[in-house]
């Protein structure tokens, strides 16, 4: 092609025909102009498809892992309250001008209240997409808002978790102090006899009681709204993906 255009451009010289010369010189840059515009536009076009295919599988891989953390979810709900609701429950019978006489009962309460638990989220396909820096690739501005705000989210559950954590370890280091351990489900009690009115009226006792009680609920209540937003997160991403298929 480019001797055949040589060819011609040669003849036009040759014989003085300038002005019918510059005309084809003028042709040839055009059609050499429109020959890489096209060639751009299917370059872009490909990179386009390349992105939206890209897109899908993380949407999908997504999906998955959303729905995988809510299971994990229901779990530490569970927990979290089971916590929270053992150490009020506790705090409430020892408040009373008579404390309970079931000494399994309140043992069983006091232990539960000791219980911790760390929220695991899945969380591959949020941390692959962030560290390929293909954030853009998203372009549903929702879902793109709550994948780059994810970590925000999970560093403040986290601090709240290593609260609970201390609260509930210096309630484990007064337990192990001034409980009897050893007697837990022998019917005996945890509680020494001799030293049980004034255990149970003990401030640091009812403070890290109340500080488990109040973190547990705390986690509970922000862990069920995350499960809400990854409920309206999955609904939007099915959506999104329908609308694309």
């Amino acid at each position: 092609m480019t001797k055949f255009f040589r060819q011609i451009r040669h003849e036009f010289v040759n014989k003085n025909k300038l002005t019918k010369y510059l005309k084809y010189a003028v042709g040839e840059i055009a059609l050499i102009v429109i020959g890489i515009l096209v060639a751009l536009q299917i370059n872009n076009w490909n990179e386009t498809q390349s992105e939206r295919i890209q897109e899908v599988s993380y949407l999908t891989n997504f999906k998955d892992d959303l729905e995988t953390t809510k299971i994990e979810l229901q779990r530490i709900i569970g927990k979290s309250e089971n916590t929270a609701l053992a150490a009020s429950t506790t705090l409430k019978l020892i408040s009373l001008d008579k404390p309970p006489s079931e000494t399994h009962k309140l043992d069983s309460l006091i232990y539960r209240s000791t219980s911790h638990t760390t929220f695991a989220p899945k969380e591959g396909t949020t941390f692959e997409i962030l560290n390929a820096g293909d954030l853009a690739i998203i372009r549903e501005y929702r879902i793109r808002r709550y994948i780059s705000e994810w970590q925000s989210r999970l560093i403040y559950l986290r601090g709240l978790e290593r609260l609970q954590l201390e609260a509930m370890k210096d309630l484990q280091g007064f337990i192990n102090e001034n409980f009897l351990s050893y007697a837990y489900g022998k019917g005996s009690g945890i509680i020494p006899i001799e030293r049980k009115t004034d255990i149970l009226v003990n401030h640091k006792f009812r403070n890290y009681l109340d500080n488990v009680r109040y973190y547990n609920q705390k986690l509970s209540e922000l862990y069920t709204i995350t499960n809400v937003e990854m409920d309206t997160m999955i609904t939007a991403v099915d959506k999104y993906l329908d609308d694309k298929r």
